[in-house]
């Protein structure tokens, strides 16, 4: 993390795919952590297979199957730092349901994993989506952070 960059994320492509945009991540998940007045974070993201995730998926989530996305929150506790909320965490995305769901919905697979990372920070950030009310707002607000970055609706768009 430099000086000027109070986020530091990282990004890591374990899954051969050309839809991987790694700025474009990193700036989705800028966007929602400036959304939310975090004061610095470090968060790392695992692009990987479907075979990947699902074993994580099963692992910590005991439900068998591959998912979109899975986010780990590795802080202690949630915390302010000396300037305010710090976030510490993993997203981990699959890029093969990535490239399925792209192809459904007619956008690059660059969007999808967008909305994926972004869907992860919410999360990271407290936002849950159990509920129907609490999906909404999440999907609202998944839709915000896109548009401001150029990427635009994924989501149901």
């Amino acid at each position: 993390m430099n000086e000027d960059d109070p986020y530091d994320i990282q990004v890591h492509n374990k899954h051969a795919d050309d839809g991987v945009d790694p700025s474009m991540l990193q700036e989705g998940i800028r966007e929602a952590l400036r959304r939310f007045d975090t004061a610095s974070a470090d968060v790392s993201v695992a692009v990987v297979s479907d075979a990947e995730i699902a074993e994580l998926h099963e692992k910590y989530m005991n439900i068998k199957g591959a998912t979109d996305v899975l986010a780990f929150d590795l802080a202690e506790k949630h915390h302010a730092g000396a300037n305010g909320r710090h976030v510490e965490g993993e997203i981990v995305v699959s890029a093969d349901t990535a490239k399925r769901r792209a192809e459904e919905r007619a956008h690059p697979v660059a969007a999808e994993l967008a909305l994926y990372v972004v869907h992860g920070t919410l999360h990271l950030l407290g936002m849950d989506d159990a509920t129907e009310q609490e999906a909404m707002k999440m999907h609202k607000m998944e839709d915000e952070i896109l548009t401001a970055i150029g990427v635009g609706r994924v989501y149901g768009g």
